[in-house]
């Protein structure tokens, strides 16, 4: 048995009050947990649901590159590093 056949059978199960605290639950979710994502194209990317790429990331030139995204985090951890010195 599924868990939507599971879930099903329970709510038949159920007296009107839990079937009524259920619905309110339900209602009360936020839009993007109750729709499925394969069936909505996605309207934010990963960085903007982030809060947008860290500022000091994008002077720092081309990070798609392994070796120059390596090199920027080794500077940016020396340099937090040197900081709480």
């Amino acid at each position: 048995m599924t868990r939507k056949e599971q879930l099903i059978a329970a709510i038949d199960r159920s007296n009107d009050s839990v079937i009524d605290q259920l619905w309110n639950a339900f209602q009360s979710m936020p839009h993007e947990e109750i729709s499925s994502p394969l069936n909505e194209p996605e309207t934010q990317t990963i960085l903007e649901r982030m809060g947008q790429t860290p500022q000091h990331f994008l002077n720092n030139g081309n990070l798609s590159d392994r070796q120059t995204r390596k090199a920027t985090i080794a500077q940016h951890i020396q340099n937090r590093q040197a900081s709480r010195q």
